[in-house]
């Protein structure tokens, strides 16, 4: 299938176009919201990363069909129970194996939504003392891209306990 779409892509226009676009809007989306006023909350990191999207996609002919690998190989639904396992997989490791997991999460993600999942990561976190959840209050999806800052405040005090 990643073959077809690539030749698709490469070959008619207005389906590069359609997906290009899509891909776009998706990543203008991911960024959180006030709560309150529905406004992006980071709108010049939103306005770079969609530029960046733009500059790559459009020198980049190979970019759409691995997202849509990526999206069709790796993130597909039928495959999301085989990730959790192996997730828990990791957080049951014991002696010399054991793994410290800090779990970051923004919680004004809308494109995994932590509104409706996070009371699952936190149930995981009472079950096991090796792994740290710290939802990032303010931040989307993007929130590499939104507040890195904020995102360095959690990882770097974690690494060095």
């Amino acid at each position: 299938m990643p073959a077809t779409f690539t030749a698709c892509a490469k070959n008619v226009s207005i389906i590069r176009i359609l997906a290009e676009n899509a891909y776009v809007d998706a990543a203008k989306e991911t960024f959180g919201r006030d709560p309150d006023t529905k406004e992006i909350i980071y709108p010049e990191a939103q306005c770079k990363e969609v530029l960046q999207i733009e500059r790559v996609l459009a020198k980049q002919p190979f970019y759409l069909p691995s997202i849509f690998s990526i999206n069709s190989y790796a993130l597909r639904g039928d495959m999301l129970h085989s990730h959790r396992e192996s997730f828990l997989s990791v957080l049951k490791r014991q002696n010399g194996q054991r793994a410290e997991i800090l779990y970051l999460w923004g919680s004004l993600d809308t494109l995994v939504p932590f509104d409706k999942c996070h009371q699952e990561i936190q149930v995981l976190e009472h079950q096991y003392d090796n792994l740290t959840f710290s939802p990032l209050g303010y931040l989307g999806h993007k929130m590499f891209q939104e507040d890195s800052t904020a995102l360095a405040g959690r990882v770097i005090p974690f690494i060095n306990q």
